[in-house]
């Protein structure tokens, strides 16, 4: 007779409130979002955007972690199933060894494991941090762009009001020599 576990129901991809439940759904609504703010002025429409690509991310973000966790608790469940199927009694090779010595030789592999993990998890954590700045990237590239044109504009402005400025004051000064002459 063969046991199998039973399949698990699709996840909502919106709760009843309306709120995305995936990542799909999010980045759908964000589109729906996106196509109704066109109306609305640039400013708010730019930040709209960051804000929906920042939810997006952490969705993402938040998914990986959930991924990792489930394989990290797959693989805990692994090793103590094999623990269980072990015997605790082995026979000693190549001398003799006391309980202490015991333990510390388990307390160091254990070190070494959890050691390894660490490093596992900061690997996945500076790959998921290199994906995030790439993603953000070509945003970013375009925000400085914008302010550097504003920028320009700004002091071409200023310099136009300069021109006048002096265009105004050599006028004036012209016509008091004028008045002076008569």
């Amino acid at each position: 007779m063969d046991i199998t576990t039973p399949p698990q129901p699709p996840l909502p991809t919106k709760s009843p409130a309306g709120i995305p439940m995936t990542i799909a759904s999010l980045k759908t609504m964000s589109d729906e979002l996106l196509q109704e703010g066109k109306e609305l002025p640039q400013g708010f429409q730019n930040k709209l955007k960051l804000v929906l690509q920042g939810g997006l991310a952490l969705a993402q973000s938040g998914a990986l972690a959930m991924e990792h966790m489930e394989h990290t608790r797959t693989a805990e469940g692994a090793r103590n199933a094999r623990r269980r199927g072990q015997s605790r009694r082995q026979i000693q090779k190549g001398g003799v060894i006391n309980a202490s010595e015991a333990r510390e030789m388990v307390k160091r592999k254990e070190d070494m494991a959890g050691e390894k993990a660490d490093r596992d998890l900061r690997r996945a954590q500076n790959a998921q941090r290199k994906l995030d700045k790439e993603e953000r990237k070509p945003f970013l590239d375009e925000i400085k762009a914008k302010v550097k044109a504003m920028a320009q504009q700004r002091r071409a402005k200023e310099v136009q009001k300069r021109r006048i400025s002096r265009l105004i004051i050599r006028g004036i000064k012209q016509q008091a020599r004028l008045w002076n002459l008569m």
